[in-house]
């Protein structure tokens, strides 16, 4: 299995996980492929908002054919020396959890190649979220959203996981397979095959188209 490993960084999202799922198709439907190869087939579910559909989807990059991935996140206790552990909350030494990372891997249909587009809150003062979420909820702290942010030292600016209700959560929009934040066309996600690494980078390169691609 191919993989890259990409170093980088409470929502109640049950009941809209359950909505997405439960949609009506629609003329407007997006072209998606299916996991294994199959020919493109229009979705089963409509478009809700900036190009995404409905329902859950992996990310395919088109030239490396493989799939954004969520990584867990990493759980330490001090005891003495920080070790690495397994998740608990009932411990009563002190402890440091670290966010979920990405990666980009064979698309075998995982849950944690599973996203779907958070399109709720259109009617709230803030406006809709319009977040791309990964569909496994991380320990005690919810469901993480793609998002970017600077890291000088390594040369650019990454693409990330963050808590869905951070303000650091970027709202997206998916365009000819182009990703990009909303209204921020020329710059778009990109994958890095010789380093592994995911970034944000000036549109019109290789590597930066995507595909929604259905899962199970």
């Amino acid at each position: 299995m191919n993989t890259r490993r990409v170093r980088g960084g409470p929502l109640s999202l049950v009941a809209l996980i359950a909505g997405l799922l439960v949609v009506t198709h629609s003329a407007d439907t997006p072209d998606i492929e299916l996991t294994g190869g199959e020919p493109r087939k229009r979705s089963p579910v409509p478009v809700i908002a900036n190009g995404f559909p409905g329902g859950r989807f992996a990310l395919r990059n088109e030239e490396a054919r493989l799939c954004l991935t969520s990584e867990p996140g990493r759980y330490y206790e001090f005891d003495g020396t920080w070790q690495q552990r397994e998740y608990t909350r009932r411990s009563d030494r002190a402890s440091v959890t670290t966010d979920p990372g990405l990666e980009m891997r064979g698309c075998d249909g995982s849950v944690r190649q599973g996203w779907f587009f958070d399109s709720s809150g259109a009617n709230t003062y803030s406006g809709a979220h319009n977040q791309l979420v990964n569909l496994v909820a991380e320990d005690s702290r919810g469901y993480f959203a793609l998002s970017y942010g600077g890291t000088p030292s390594r040369g650019g600016t990454d693409a990330r996981l963050v808590d869905s209700t951070s303000s650091l959560a970027v709202e997206w929009q998916i365009e000819d397979g182009y990703l990009f934040e909303q209204a921020y066309p020329k710059s778009v996600l990109t994958y890095l095959p010789g380093t592994g690494a995911l970034k944000m980078t000036p549109r019109g390169g290789p590597y930066q188209r995507w595909r929604l691609q259905a899962t199970p």
